[in-house]
Order: structure tokens, then C-alpha cells, then sequence
């Protein structure tokens, strides 16, 4: 059963939509297998949800690049001024804070950005219900998006399955929980709600945002919702090109633009790595063991039995930071509160890359990602390959 696991990320996904516009303009076959498991934190979250709408048909993948190339950031994401103001007094007068302004569908507004036309681009792009004829039909066997609790700080992973699965549960990880519901336009968005700039969704009685904060590339709820093979797409580039200088590090160490950027970044941080030494660790075991061994770990620790997992990771190969700000200084008329990096000395923030969501750096994106992908064909291939050999 193959799989595809989308990292979060803002704006940087649109590198993600130039991977799949490339995989759906030559994989998309009969020949070929399908992603039958779809797991997608933030952007990535978005992603799943477009591609269990899309019916994976030949070609499908020009309609997500558009989307993304359709945004402008003078329009997307607009300031919330209100909100500033508010808080703004709130620190000099020192007063308790009232009910936040709650919107029709119990939002709430508290956040940097007021990204009202960005969640209705998003939730009118996806079919939902062609996802739900393809999860009803049993063409794509699962979907699931990951958000954190407000409350609690837990990572909670809204998944959708025709039955229940028994091994969506962390038995050794107190922080993760799962739930079973009819995945919609409020748990995607809940799981793309960047703290403090973008709103946080509520579910059921709790608040949630980003998903990234636990579980950035969401590689476990793929194999316990039966993923054999993985293709994950990470983004995560490279390290930017030419180190600052010392005097440039000192100035960005004073610059709070600059600092807010890096514990940003640093909260997006995943355990990607981390997951797929443990998954190359549970595969060399199973290669020493019995299966009767195999399933009795699996039920003691997962709730279900091991199974061996290739995977393969692909991930951006030039840095978006240093591609964000070149796209920055082509955009005509940047929101001011953009304006401010391009006067950063200590070479490109981390956080611009995640919010400049506009077409300049979009475009960028998608092509590095559909190029990346060219590179990869033969990797994808191979995953592909031994899926159906393995069948």
C-alpha cells in the first residue's frame, strides 16, 4: 500500500505542489499504483486533502499549481490591525483581556494575520466530496491530518477510514492521541493554523493550531494506517549558501525581525530524522526475527504487528529563505510588514519563507520542485517498482 507524507511548512509548500503536478504528469497511470494512505501536517495536511479530492487522474496537478500561483500577498495575508491594537494596550495599560471577537463559525481571531480570503482559497480548491467518494469507494484507503490541542499541548491526528483502525493508538507516547471523524475543511484547517499568526480552529469544544508543533512529517500515522511504502516529501533545504559574517551575526542577534524568525523556525523543527533511523532500526530487526516475534512485539507496543517499510524522502534542493527574499524584492507593492526583512543585513529570514504567500515566490517554488522531482524519477520509480512486486 503506498503512501505519501507531506511536511508543513506555510508557504514553503508550494515546492510540494511542483513535486505532485510532476509525479500526477507521469505517474498518474493505470499501470501504476496509487497513494492509497495520505498523511499531510499544515500546507501538507492541505495537500492530502486536495490530492484524496483530485481522483489522481493524469495531469491533475496543473489545477493545485494555479491555486498557488493565483495568490498575491497584498491580498492573502493582511494584517490584523485590530487585534495589534488591542494587545498593544492591553501591555501599556496593563488590563485583563476580554472574550476574544469570535467570527460566525466560532473562530477566533486572534492572530498577526488575517487570513480570511487564504482559508476560503484553500477550502473551495479541495472537492470534499469527490474525498469522500474515493475514501466510500475504498481508492484512497485513509487520510489523516495531525493539529496540537491548545489546552493541552497534545498532538491530536484527525483520521478518516471506512472502519476503525485498531493501531491508530500511541500506547507508549502520552502526548499523541487520534480520532476517527469525516476529515473536513475545520480539522485541515485547524492543523494548518500557525500560532499567533494564524487563527486557531475549534473541534468539539477545544482549540487547536498547528500541527507542526508535534508532528511535523507525520511518517507514524501513515504505517499504522497500513502503509507498506512511503514517499515522503520534506521541506527542508539546504543550508544557505554563504554564511554571515560575524558582524552580520552580531546585528541579527539584536534584530527581533530576525530572532522571531529563527524560534519560528526552530518550533517547525521535525524528528524526520530521528523517525527514519527508528524505522530503519525496526526493519534491520525484522529481518532477524520470526514472524511470530514480529507480531508479538507489534501488539505490545503499537497495537498492531511490525512490517518492514521502504520509504524514500525528498526534499528541497536550494533554500527557500534565500529564494523568498529574491522573490520579496520583485513583488511591487509588499505589505509593510514585509518590507521590514528586506532591511535584515544578516542575509535572508527564515520566517519570510514561511508567509510570502504570492505568486514571485511561488512560482519559484514549483519549479524547483517539479525540476527535484525530475531528479528523483528514478527513486520514485524503483518505491513504485517494489510495491508492485511485492503485491
Amino acid at each position: 500500500m503506498l503512501g505519501l507524507v507531506l511536511s508543513g511548512g506555510g508557504a514553503r509548500g508550494a515546492w510540494q505542489a511542483g513535486v505532485l503536478r510532476y509525479l500526477f504528469d507521469h505517474f498518474a497511470r493505470e499501470d501504476r499504483p496509487r497513494f492509497c494512505v495520505l498523511t499531510g501536517t499544515s500546507v501538507g495536511g492541505v495537500h492530502a486533502a486536495w490530492v484524496g479530492g483530485s481522483g489522481q487522474t493524469p495531469g491533475c496537478g496543473v489545477d493545485l499549481t494555479q491555486l498557488w500561483l493565483d495568490m498575491k500577498v497584498e491580498r492573502i495575508v493582511q494584517t490584523n490591525w485590530p487585534w495589534l491594537r488591542r494587545q498593544g494596550m492591553r501591555l501599556l495599560l496593563g488590563r485583563g483581556g476580554r472574550e476574544p471577537r469570535r467570527e460566525p463559525d466560532e473562530r477566533i481571531r486572534t492572530s498577526f494575520f488575517d487570513t480570511t480570503e487564504l482559508e476560503s482559497m484553500i477550502v473551495g480548491s479541495i472537492n470534499w466530496r469527490r474525498l469522500q467518494r474515493e475514501i466510500r469507494q475504498r481508492r484512497t484507503c485513509a487520510i489523516a491530518v495531525p493539529a496540537t490541542q491548545i489546552a493541552s499541548g497534545k498532538a491530536e491526528v484527525f483520521y478518516q477510514s471506512p472502519e476503525p483502525v485498531q493501531s491508530m493508538t500511541w500506547r507508549n507516547d502520552p502526548n499523541v492521541t487520534s480520532r476517527r471523524v469525516r476529515l473536513g475543511p475545520r480539522h485541515v484547517l485547524a492543523g494548518a493554523a500557525m500560532p499567533l499568526f494564524f487563527p486557531p480552529v475549534r473541534i468539539g469544544g477545544f482549540y487547536y493550531n498547528d500541527g507542526g508543533l508535534r508532528m511535523n512529517t507525520p511518517m507514524s500515522p501513515a504505517i499504522r494506517l497500513g502503509a507498506t511504502h512511503l514517499l515522503v516529501l520534506t521541506l527542508r533545504g539546504p543550508e544557505p549558501p554563504h554564511k554571515p559574517s560575524r558582524k552580520q551575526q552580531m546585528l541579527a542577534a539584536g534584530d527581533p525581525v530576525y530572532l522571531l524568525g529563527k524560534a519560528f523556525d526552530a518550533l517547525m523543527l521535525d524528528t524526520l530524522d530521528r523517525d527514519l533511523i527508528t524505522l530503519d532500526m525496526i526493519n534491520a530487526l525484522l529481518d532477524d526475527i520470526d514472524r511470530d516475534e514480529a507480531v508479538r512485539l507489534g501488539r505490545e507496543y503499537r497495537g498492531a504487528r511490525f512490517r518492514k517499510v521502504r520509504y524514500e524522502v525528498a526534499a528541497p534542493s536550494e533554500n527557500l529563505p534565500t529564494l523568498a527574499e529574491e522573490a520579496l524584492r520583485e513583488i511591487e507593492r509588499p505589505p509593510a510588514i514585509f518590507r521590514r526583512y528586506l532591511d535584515i543585513a544578516s542575509g535572508p529570514p527564515d520566517l519570510l519563507s514561511y508567509f510570502l504567500f504570492d505568486e514571485a515566490y511561488s512560482r519559484r517554488l514549483i519549479d524547483l520542485g517539479y525540476e527535484d522531482a525530475r531528479a528523483a524519477h528514478d527513486r520514485f520509480a524503483a518505491l513504485m517498482d517494489d510495491l508492485d512486486a511485492r503485491a
